[in-house]
């Protein structure tokens, strides 16, 4: 039982807003508006109703969202090339649902842009209790493949010095799986928090905390799903080292559009005012 398992580092803390202003922004007007006040506060005895019109009066021109396009635009002009005859299977499909990996690769640039911080986890699918070959396990589609973690989905990244070398020894991942209910129609969202890390410094470890309930219905903290932790191998050997890669470092960087969201903003506000201001002074 844990109860800080689910807590992110102060500094995700720090860069969590600027990743959701910088979200907003590229998305566009209709997002913008929707946060209401967060983005145009309120003003000072302002009613409602006065404060609605104001709001929808208000243009947010997405400069920040033609710059992404047109940066994203830039770097695909050219489709990628890749030859990887050897493995076009995992080339067509990486994330085993579907996306081929020039998607892939399109989703790290998209999320470069947005947030700078992209976490990509080299996973497999359980083999425990099976005797499966190679051949066999390729013909069933059990390989490798890539899970994607945004920004906001990484909770705390951990490195330390093993063997006179800097090694990744914990990961905190936060996911929402989906799981059947009586209703054949409706499945349950759950949140979970994944945790990779190295046992003992020598052996790579996955487990899953997800929160319990007492009698009321209250969460009494985050408790390991026991039948949920693997130990993955590679050749039939446990792994030294923790599959997960982040573009750019495990540092925490500033949003790569983030001077261009606060001026873009910034004009938002103006506008508003300005237009306000406009219609108070020239109305009969």
């Amino acid at each position: 039982m844990s109860n800080s398992v689910a807590t992110p580092t102060a500094k995700y803390t720090e860069y969590f807003p600027e990743w959701e202003k910088c979200r907003d922004a590229i998305a566009g007007q209709r997002n913008i508006h929707d946060k209401g006040e967060q983005y145009l506060p309120k003003l000072s005895g302002q009613s409602t109703d006065d404060y609605d019109k104001y709001l929808s009066q208000a243009l947010y021109y997405n400069a920040t969202g033609r710059t992404f396009t047109g940066y994203k635009g830039l770097i695909f002009r050219k489709p990628p090339d890749i030859n990887a005859d050897a493995i076009q299977d995992f080339v067509d499909d990486c994330t085993l649902s579907g996306m081929s990996l020039e998607s892939f690769a399109e989703l790290v640039v998209e999320e470069e842009l947005t947030t700078s911080r992209f976490g990509i986890l080299v996973d497999h699918p359980s083999t425990e209790g099976s005797n499966l070959s190679q051949a066999e396990a390729e013909e069933r589609g059990n390989r490798p493949y890539f899970v994607a973690y945004r920004a906001e989905d990484i909770h705390s990244v951990k490195t330390d010095r093993i063997g006179n070398k800097t090694k990744l020894v914990q990961v905190r991942l936060r996911e929402t799986v989906s799981e059947p209910t009586d209703d054949e129609f409706k499945d349950e969202k759950i949140q979970q928090i994944r945790v990779l890390d190295l046992e003992e410094g020598i052996r790579y470890r996955q487990r899953v905390f997800r929160q319990s309930t007492g009698d009321k219905g209250k969460s009494t903290g985050w408790e390991e799903v026991l039948e949920l932790r693997q130990y993955p191998r590679m050749n039939g050997q446990y792994i030294a080292e923790i599959p997960f890669y982040m573009t750019g470092g495990y540092e925490f960087r500033e949003p790569f559009l983030i001077d261009l969201v606060n001026v873009n903003l910034s004009h938002y506000v103006a506008y508003a005012d300005h237009r306000r201001g406009v219609s108070w002074t020239t109305r009969p």
